[in-house]
């Protein structure tokens, strides 16, 4: 009735007339005198559209009489002196239901909105005037903001309650490894440290089943509006896909918080014999893995580290024609993997770069910092190290940020949280598909085409006196 006629009605009065009688008296919303507080003594702005009060009462009403399980209602359809204005007008409660039903089902408020947007006709109902600012509300009112992980308006307490629920779980089922709260007495940390780090069952299984190949560890901002890092360690499974193990948040980067993180994923899963380990251009991470679980045969840096270390250090060279070709020249360095060809290749570029005065001090920061760690970031010398690339962990971060925060920056830590628990989960969903039904994925193709090269190979040969292979 309200949406047919665009008009609300509030409760005014309630008289209980017996045991069996009961009336209620409901006024247009516009009724009554307008109790806006005085513009200089207001802590807040007025409403854009003003206040929809008519410091009198308008002549519709509704009477309902409830009298021996019978309802009898007179209503008074004819407002007093103000027209149907939808600035001034609230959301049904039917209207409410529908769009709570959409968020709980997992639409997006953008999607929610554009949705609504396009069934916009030629008149205008309240619906239509939907904002994002009445889908918050909405949330706030059915309690949907606890489904994406807010359950305190205080961001500190809601994670708060978050750790709570998950350590008074059984061992096996808290995730939560270690906690240590800001504002908390501690003998390892400063009282204003934060420091969360989790690792759920179908994680501890995977570390456990791939942790001895190839451990990628990496840290990422933009999953809350603190300074808070988000550290992963990944391993790379066998659709040769990468699945995050484990998560560190902290506003700590240096070694001691990460000797922290591996000690603490080693007490709830022992050793973890890594055969090549990946990270950046810092020697924090590698100190503090080697000193907790041992050395590597391979160290590997990141490709998109040392390919931001150039790109940051080359505006030592003036001109940009001469920035574009040292950095081409490092490109295609970088990518060479024939080991011979890439040592010939590497003192030509340092011959380039030290023999020209404009790219010369260019040259002897590429000389000082690159030259003795060749093996950690030329693709030649990761043949047999099980990665080449740290693609699969930027595309994890890049998939948290734009798929499951929506492009949005996220200013809470309970939200991003839940977006990378909303990610985790998944990605246990996606595995169970994957061995159920299989995947053709790009690392199998690889396989079948080289036991198709395998078979179709005639590997004739003979051997000469002197035993060698023909």
């Amino acid at each position: 009735m309200e949406e047919q006629y665009q008009c609300n009605y509030v409760i005014s009065a309630k008289r209980n007339k017996g045991e069996n009688t009961e009336i209620i008296y409901y006024k247009c919303n516009r009724s009554n005198i307008n109790k806006v507080t005085i513009k200089e003594h207001r802590q807040r702005n007025l409403k854009s559209q003003g206040t929809c009060k008519l410091n009198f009462t308008c002549t519709s009403q509704i009477k309902v009489v409830y009298k021996s399980n019978k309802c009898s209602i007179h209503w008074i359809k004819t407002h007093y002196n103000h027209k149907t204005e939808l600035e001034h007008i609230r959301l049904s409660s039917r209207m409410k239901n529908e769009i709570a039903a959409k968020l709980v089902s997992g639409l997006s408020d953008q999607r929610v909105l554009e949705i609504n947007r396009d069934k916009i006709g030629e008149h205008l109902k309240r619906i239509d005037l939907l904002t994002s600012k009445d889908v918050d509300n909405i949330k706030v009112k059915y309690n949907i903001e606890a489904k994406y992980g807010k359950r305190h308006p205080n961001d500190a307490l809601s994670v708060n309650l978050w750790v709570r629920e998950c350590q008074s779980k059984p061992p096996h089922e808290n995730m939560v490894l270690f906690y240590k709260k800001q504002g908390e007495d501690s003998e390892d940390f400063r009282k204003m440290d934060f420091c969360l780090i989790i690792m759920n069952s179908f994680q501890e299984l995977m570390v456990k089943k791939f942790g001895n190949n190839v451990i990628a560890v990496d840290s990422t901002h933009g999953l809350n509006d603190y300074d808070f890092e988000m550290s992963t360690l990944m391993i790379i499974d066998d659709f040769g896909e990468g699945v995050p193990v484990a998560f560190m948040f902290s506003n700590r980067k240096d070694t001691y918080v990460y000797h922290v993180f591996f000690k603490t994923i080693m007490t709830r899963i022992g050793k973890i014999n890594a055969r090549t380990f990946m990270s950046d251009l810092a020697e924090s991470l590698y100190k503090a893995w080697c000193s907790i679980m041992g050395q590597v045969r391979y160290h590997l840096f990141y490709s998109w580290h040392v390919d931001r270390a150039w790109q940051t250090n080359l505006s030592k060279i003036r001109s940009k024609d001469k920035r574009s070709e040292i950095y081409q020249i490092l490109k295609v360095l970088q990518s060479e993997i024939d080991e011979v060809e890439f040592e010939k290749k590497l003192v030509s570029a340092i011959n380039i770069m030290l023999d020209d005065d404009d790219t010369k001090i260019f040259g002897s920061y590429f000389q000082l910092n690159y030259l003795k760690n060749t093996k950690q970031w030329a693709y030649c010398f990761r043949k047999s190290t099980g990665i080449n690339t740290n693609m699969r962990l930027e595309s994890m971060h890049k998939v948290i940020k734009y798929f499951y925060l929506n492009h949005k920056k996220i200013r809470r830590l309970d939200k991003g949280l839940h977006a990378v628990l909303r990610y985790i989960k998944n990605k246990n969903v996606e595995r169970i598909i994957k061995l159920t039904k299989g995947k053709n994925t790009i690392y199998n193709r690889d396989i079948f085409k080289r036991h198709k090269l395998a078979f179709q190979s005639t590997f004739n040969y003979t051997v000469n006196n002197n035993n060698v292979f023909q």
